[in-house]
């Protein structure tokens, strides 16, 4: 190919490269390309199988323990409190809002069974939205709340139902109380909010019924068997259905109990998967790689360099999966599309102009481009068809095309082999060698 022309193609692969990153860039500004790093999380959720801690254990209730006209589901808990305090639990939180007052005696017995925790058992205030649009924690009862301490949680869903972070802190009342993924984890990162890595094992989450742990096993009040499963452990007890309105989806689960997001970020805590790779950082390698590709002269080693590239970010997908890293994807994904696009409709333009799209003849174009004409061709013969446009008018329109292709195969039939090319204005053309 003459080095004027592969400079001129490799002009245009590099603006095409430099269009598609900018487009890129804007696309991921604007987060509409969100829904594709949501799919590539949720995928690397389902890659990775780390086993959690199995120091934190989710206990939960089928049944609403918070609802004021059944102060004897309050009684039952606070007995169950006193049944974990007796076996040894590390911590308590009561992942659930005792926003009205029940029987006073109720709540002054589970009010007892908190504070005898001595700072170990814990109300959940989650995040809600009043008429106005402002964001309240919870509230408690102050008959069950006084003297317990809080920590906070928000679990803001997307539009797949997932939850990809938790703020770290919340203010309540002019101080600055912990989150709720943070309290069970004993550490923070120091950010504004933690991402949450789903790539533990759902099933290696110790989960237990409630029931279970308000059941004595043995005669005259022996220890609870599940309670002794709970020795040293964190426990959450929280509502296990739907009926409480909030189940969520995580990758691979629907509607599982909203106390299990916690915990997730809690163990992504406490194994240290808080890295990220993020978006702006793999578009900006992917079109500094996209725009060295584009300068490669030969396109055999061009089109490779293309596969590797796109290969490299499944690649990367399934890597940083195993390595307890998310990745965000979307932008450059999008600026590889957004580039082969434009290269795609660069060829169909360039097609457009080798064929003549009457007569399907190859064009003065295809002439130039073709390398034997340059090497070999000793002579070209340009002519042009004599009152051409006299005799088209004469003849219906759909005979134009085989008036053309008759002249052309009388002049085959001197050279059946020759190659005849169309050009501008009815000019027709041939080489001799």
């Amino acid at each position: 190919m003459p080095v004027g022309k592969e400079r001129k193609g490799a002009v245009e692969r590099i603006s095409h490269a430099t269009w598609a990153g900018l487009v890129a860039l804007v696309l991921a500004f604007s987060t509409l390309l969100n829904p594709l790093d949501d799919l590539t999380w949720a995928f690397q959720s389902r890659i990775a199988n780390f086993q959690v801690s199995g120091d934190i254990a989710y206990v939960g209730s089928s049944e609403d323990l918070t609802d004021p006209a059944q102060p004897e589901r309050r009684v039952e808990l606070a007995n169950t409190l006193d049944s974990l305090r007796a076996n040894g639990v590390d911590r308590v939180y009561l992942d659930m809002a005792f926003q009205r007052p029940s029987n006073a005696q109720a709540d002054a017995q589970l009010n007892r069974a908190l504070r005898a925790f001595e700072g170990k058992a814990f109300l959940v205030r989650g995040n809600t939205t009043l008429l106005n649009g402002e964001e309240v924690l919870e509230s408690n009862s102050p008959l069950i709340a006084q003297g317990v301490p809080v920590v906070g949680t928000r679990r803001w869903r997307n539009y797949m139902g997932y939850t990809w972070e938790l703020p770290v802190s919340f203010q309540l009342d002019g101080q600055q109380i912990p989150a709720f993924h943070v309290s069970m984890a004993g550490r923070s990162t120091g950010r504004e909010s933690d991402r949450i890595n789903y790539g533990f094992s759902r099933n290696s989450i110790p989960a237990f019924d409630l029931d279970d742990l308000s059941q004595a096993t043995g005669p005259l009040g022996a220890e609870n068997a599940t309670s002794r499963q709970l020795r040293g452990k964190i426990v959450v007890i929280g509502h296990q259905d739907s009926r409480s309105g909030l189940t969520f989806n995580i990758p691979g689960h629907r509607f599982v109990p909203a106390s299990i997001v916690d915990i997730y970020g809690a163990e992504t805590l406490k194994a240290d998967f808080t890295r990220s790779i993020d978006g702006w950082t793999v578009l900006l390698l992917v079109l500094i790689t996209l725009q060295l590709v584009a300068r490669i002269a030969s396109m055999r080693w061009r089109v490779i360099g293309y596969v590797v590239l796109a290969l490299s970010l499944p690649l990367a997908t399934l890597v940083t999966a195993l390595m307890a890293m998310q990745i965000s994807l979307s932008g450059a994904v999008a600026g590889l599309l957004i580039f082969a696009g434009l290269r795609l409709r660069a060829k169909w333009q360039q097609t457009l102009r080798l064929v003549d799209p009457e007569t399907k003849l190859p064009t003065f174009v295809a002439m130039e481009a073709e390398a034997s004409v340059a090497e070999s061709a000793q002579a070209i013969i340009v002519a042009r068809i004599h009152r051409f446009e006299e005799v088209k008018r004469t003849l219906p329109r759909e005979l134009h095309t085989e008036y053309i292709l008759r002249l052309i195969a009388r002049l085959k039939a001197v050279k059946k082999d020759a190659v005849i090319y169309m050009g501008p204005g009815h000019l027709i053309a041939w080489t001799f060698p």
